[in-house]
């Protein structure tokens, strides 16, 4: 469950439910269905301006990508899977008016850190492979650090927001 509160001091819930999808809930009103598509692994945030973005994967391990504009939803296919390839571990970052993505692409023996700016003109860039899980921060001066492990131990990297490299 991830629990979010915007800049108006709304509290919003997401939460999935097995064979209902991501269901979200505002204050206390009734749950409702927002994805019955989603799978159990997503992230949510809310940006400065109030916006709410999710991200998560359906059954066909299609990569979607929600936005609340403070009305309404809206959604967008980010990737469309394609063989065995299947992405999880997402972790939202907003950096100014940029969400910053992160997680894991497996393909068949091994596993790929992805780093996804979303609505930016480039393309998501793979970062390292990666065994298990990984952690990611944002610091007071916009830089990203992210923790990892591989084979050869634990890794740190750190991406500076205002150079746009790592």
């Amino acid at each position: 469950m991830i629990l979010l509160k915007t800049n108006k001091n709304e509290s919003w819930q997401f939460f999935h439910e097995p064979n209902r999808g991501i269901c979200q809930r505002r204050g206390n009103h009734i749950p409702q269905l927002l994805y019955p598509d989603g799978c159990e692994d997503f992230d949510a945030n809310c940006d400065e301006q109030g916006r709410i973005h999710i991200i998560a994967t359906n059954a066909d391990r299609d990569l979607v990508y929600f936005v609340h504009d403070g009305r309404n939803w809206q959604q967008h296919t980010l990737l469309k899977s394609r063989g065995s390839a299947v992405a999880g571990q997402f972790r939202l970052l907003p950096v100014g008016r940029w969400q910053n993505l992160f997680y894991t692409l497996t393909l068949e023996d091994r596993t790929l850190l992805i780093h996804h700016i979303i609505d930016a003109p480039t393309a998501p860039t793979v970062l390292d492979c990666v065994e298990g899980s990984f952690s990611c921060a944002l610091s007071d001066h916009d830089s990203i650090t992210l923790l990892y492990k591989k084979k050869d131990g634990i890794f740190t990297r750190e991406y500076q927001w205002n150079q746009k490299q790592w």
